[in-house]
């Protein structure tokens, strides 16, 4: 019985162990793992007539980076140095046809230029146009106590500005509401976003007294608004003022009294006709040629 088992099992090799399952993260890193480099086909190893101790799954088999060479060291430092000349150049073509732009009008400057000093505003002194260090001190000093007081007197002017301003609406908007009361048409007038009035014809009618009359008299004659506004600034103000004198002059003219047709008839007409002249007080004081004369021509016509 015995040698029947060995005469059957001889020459049979032993079953393989089954392959252990393979885990969905041990899956996901075998995708995403670079392919190893080809090795030159290895030389075919003598059967083995023991089974081969079990392989540890792929997923824990540590593998080495494999450390570049000098040679691709040195070509991945050239195609940086490429790369990094090519946004250089990108740039600055860039920034010439900006400016290219800016020169030709068709953009404006994201950074508008340096403005110049104002008239009678201090300028700052330059280290380079004195001899000595002392000096420059000396004349900065100065320039930021001039600096200080310039920037002092422009702040107090900008205030009064804006009370002068503040006024001006106040009184404008007293005469406007005035002349609304008496007459409610020129509210509509004065609100016409059509009405062509610039900022100098505005000003111009805020500071008059006649204001409101102003406003009537664009808004009456909308193609004269239209060619002020078009005009100079200068200009503009003085058409405004010529148009303001003949309303205030219109207005202190005094009214003319109205003329009434006598409804007597004519007086009657010598009988000499219609040369003579009536006789006046002064007859008794010529002498008797003259009056002889003149009587003479009042009834015949002649001397």
């Amino acid at each position: 019985m015995a040698d029947d088992v060995s005469t059957t099992g001889a020459g049979v090799p032993p079953a393989e162990p089954p392959e252990p399952e393979q885990t969905m993260d041990q899956f996901v890193e075998e995708r995403e793992r670079p392919p190893a480099p080809q090795q030159p086909p290895a030389e075919p190893a003598p059967p083995a007539t023991e089974p081969a101790a079990e392989a540890p799954p792929a997923s824990e088999t540590p593998k080495e980076d494999k450390e570049p060479s000098g040679v691709e060291k040195r070509i991945s430092q050239l195609v940086a140095r490429q790369r990094e000349a090519e946004r250089r150049e990108a740039e600055r073509t860039e920034e010439a046809a900006y400016w290219r732009a800016v020169a030709e009008g068709r953009i404006k400057p994201a950074v508008p230029p340096a403005q110049p000093p104002q008239p009678g505003e201090p300028v700052e002194p330059m280290l380079d146009n004195f001899e000595s260090a002392a000096d420059f001190e000396a004349a900065r000093t100065r320039y930021i106590v001039a600096k200080a007081g310039w920037d002092l007197r422009q702040e107090q002017q900008a205030r009064q500005a804006q009370r002068y301003a503040a006024e001006l609406d106040r009184k404008h908007n007293e005469r406007m509401v005035a002349a609304i009361t008496a007459d409610p048409t020129l509210d509509e007038a004065s609100k016409d976003p059509t009405l062509p009035i610039s900022q100098v014809m505005s000003l111009a009618i805020k500071e008059s007294d006649v204001g409101p009359a102003l406003v009537r008299y664009l808004a009456n004659n909308r193609a004269e608004s239209e060619r002020i506004a078009r005009l100079h600034p200068l200009m503009a103000a003085r058409e405004m003022g010529k148009i303001e004198g003949r309303i205030i002059a219109a207005k202190a003219a005094p009214a003319q009294p109205q003329r009434t047709v006598s409804q007597a008839p004519e007086p009657a007409r010598p009988v000499g006709g219609t040369k003579g002249t009536a006789p006046t007080d002064d007859d008794d004081k010529l002498s008797v040629e003259e009056f002889v004369r003149r009587r003479n021509e009042a009834q015949y016509g002649r001397t």
